[in-house]
């Protein structure tokens, strides 16, 4: 199994950079991206009474394509939000590009 600081090695995670140098890097990368990609943010948190949530934000060329966000109930922890809502995201993002 990978180490955490293996995976962010390869994936070249911003650490030990500030929040400003983080947010400098992300735009930068961003901006080397097709505008005709698809971008998607997305997001899981919980609640310090338990309850989770995720959500996700596609863009495509600058525009808002599709957003949702959703209530995950209790018992859920924050990897299994942000994995419901990278899953979500990757559901919404295929099925915008498939034939209508």
């Amino acid at each position: 199994m990978e180490s955490l600081a293996g995976a962010q090695l390869r994936i070249k995670a911003p650490s030990g950079l500030s929040k400003e140098q983080a947010a400098a890097e992300f735009q930068a990368f961003n901006s080397s991206l097709l505008i005709t990609d698809m971008k998607a943010f997305t997001h899981g948190s919980r609640l310090p009474d338990g309850m989770a949530g995720a959500g996700f934000a596609l863009y495509r060329t600058g525009r808002l394509c599709v957003q949702s966000s959703f209530s995950l109930g209790p018992n859920k922890q924050v990897f299994d939000a942000e994995a419901e809502a990278a899953v979500a995201g990757f559901k919404a993002a295929t099925q915008s590009y498939l034939p209508k």
